[in-house]
Formats: C-alpha cells, structure tokens, sequence
C-alpha cells in the first residue's frame, strides 16, 4: 500500500474531510478502488478532528495451527480415499486396452493394497471434522474474521484442484484420441471431478460467507 496514500487520508480527516469526499476526491485522481478501500479499510469512518485506526486482529498461534493440520489431515483423507477408490478400479476394471494394470495395480492381494490408504483414511478423516469444529468454535469465541493463513490454504487447495482438473481434460483428449478409453478411466475421471467441484463448492460458499461479515 502507498505511504502517500495513507498519509493524504490522514490529512484529509484533520481536514474535517468524511469517507465519502475522500473517496471521490481519490476515485477522480485516478487511484483504483481497489486501492482506495484497501487504505481506508485502515481508518473507521467517523468524523474526528484526526483519523481513528480501525483494531487491527491477528490470527493466534493457536488458529494458524490448528488450520495448518486441518489442511494437513484434508489432503491425507482426500488422498487416501483416492488411492482406496483407485485401487479397487485397478484390480477389478482392466482399462481401455484390456488390461489390468496401472498406477495403483499391484501384485499383492487387495487386502494388503489398500490396508495402509485405509488405516491413514480411518484416522484422518474425524481429524478433519474434529479439527475444522474446533476452528469454528475458536472463531466464534474470538469474533476474528477469516485467518490470513487459511485464506492461503483454500486458495491453494483451490488452485491444486484447478490443475487437478486440467490434468483431468487433458488425460481425457488423450485417451479418447488414441482409442483407449474404457469405463475405468471414465469412473476415475468423475471421482475427481465430483471431489474437486465439492470443494470448490465448499470454499466458495464459506468465503462469499467471510466477505459478508466483513
């Protein structure tokens, strides 16, 4: 943010200057509203002889973490469950060629395939409630608005979907392009369409809901 910025705001206000005029005066300078809300977000909009500093709330140690392996146990779940799913498809579908095999075809039996994604899946997945209950709760109690630190994690998440489902289309062409679709590739392809379309789904919601309470 500019420092000219903030301080042409400041003189303004002991100026006897009110949001309003402050903003048109800037909006006709040609800053962008973007910047303008950003600067004066900074200042309560009251009239004052000099401009009053809005409470400026950080994220406790407590929220950063307890986001942090929320985040840390979602993507162990999502995994897991993936890899579960993907497993049985391996050992039980054979793909577009015929042939059973792929990146989760093994030798092994399916018990001891997927014993691991399932233990991981068994533990994770409550963690993932337990946590994200928990986060709320604190939120509520503290009155804070959404955590910088899970504002980055959704958009991560969000942004790893997109690539997800890039990877998605890709895949798609490509196998439709060398004749080799089959009903196991299509059934991976919808399961990670429909778990990447939840969350984003989820996200969305959860930040228009943070940007209405701002």
């Amino acid at each position: 943010m500019s420092d000219a910025l903030v301080d042409f705001i400041k003189d303004s206000y002991k100026a006897g200057k009110s949001h309003s005029e402050i903003r048109t005066v800037l909006v006709e300078s040609g800053w962008s509203t973007e910047q303008i809300d950003e600067a004066l977000l900074r200042f309560v909009d009251r009239s004052f002889p000099v401009a009053i500093p809005q409470p400026i709330v950080f994220a406790s140690p407590r929220l950063v973490f307890l986001n942090l392996f929320y985040f840390l146990v979602l993507y162990l779940s999502i995994y897991n469950v993936v890899a579960t799913l993907f497993t049985f498809l391996d050992h039980y579908l054979p793909d577009g060629l015929g042939r059973k095999a792929g990146a989760f075809y093994s030798s092994r039996s399916i018990g001891d395939a997927i014993r691991y994604y399932l233990a991981t899946t068994i533990c994770c997945v409550p963690l993932v409630w337990w946590s994200s209950r928990i986060i709320s709760k604190a939120m509520d109690e503290t009155k804070q608005r959404i955590p910088r630190i899970r504002l980055k994690l959704i958009y991560l998440t969000m942004f790893i979907g997109a690539c997800v489902m890039l990877g998605n289309s890709i895949c798609f062409v490509y196998y439709f392009l060398s004749g080799e679709l089959g009903a196991r590739f299509l059934i991976k392809v919808a399961i990670l369409s429909i778990l990447t379309l939840g969350l984003f789904t989820f996200y969305r919601i959860e930040i228009q809901h943070a940007e209405k309470k701002a």
